[in-house]
């Protein structure tokens, strides 16, 4: 493994072990329960804008929620994922635009930042929001650049 993957595995681990505390330590929030009536209901909850607003992360936590039980850790677990997902996305932008040490300093700002952790633990979408963010601001300078359909 190259030095680069190694520093890039640290801040991962340390974004984890930052992030996992939060997960099981905390009881639900009012927005994460608002989460689980949401995804378990999908078109039929009664609360406005309900799916029809973030669908997309709805969708995700639906199977979740019919199927295991509704406790923090289970509700928090996408957050979770898209929180490290988003902070791998941020090393490969900057790595991109800065070089490896510019993509290990973004990564390592993120990883570290207060409201990344909060976001990444908490059971709503905004992890998600975060992901799709960097993406646009990874992959569509190279559509724009390429052409390539694929960075579209």
């Amino acid at each position: 493994m190259k030095r680069k993957t190694y520093v890039l595995v640290a801040i991962i681990l340390v974004a984890v072990l930052v992030r996992a505390y939060g997960i099981w330590a905390f009881p639900f929030e009012q927005d994460e329960l608002y989460t689980i009536d949401e995804a378990t209901k999908l078109f039929h909850t009664k609360l406005l804008p309900g799916i029809q607003a973030r669908p997309v992360f709805f969708l995700m936590e639906h199977p979740i929620m019919v199927s295991l039980p509704h406790t923090p850790v289970v509700l928090r677990a996408i957050p979770f994922i898209f929180g490290i997902l988003g902070i791998w996305i941020t090393w490969m932008l900057a790595k991109s635009l800065l070089g490896a040490r510019g993509g290990a300093v973004a990564a390592l700002m993120v990883a570290i930042s207060p409201w990344h952790i909060y976001a990444s633990g908490f059971g709503r979408y905004y992890s998600l929001l975060y992901v799709l963010a960097a993406l646009v601001y990874w992959l569509f300078p190279k559509a724009v650049d390429t052409g390539d359909p694929k960075y579209y």
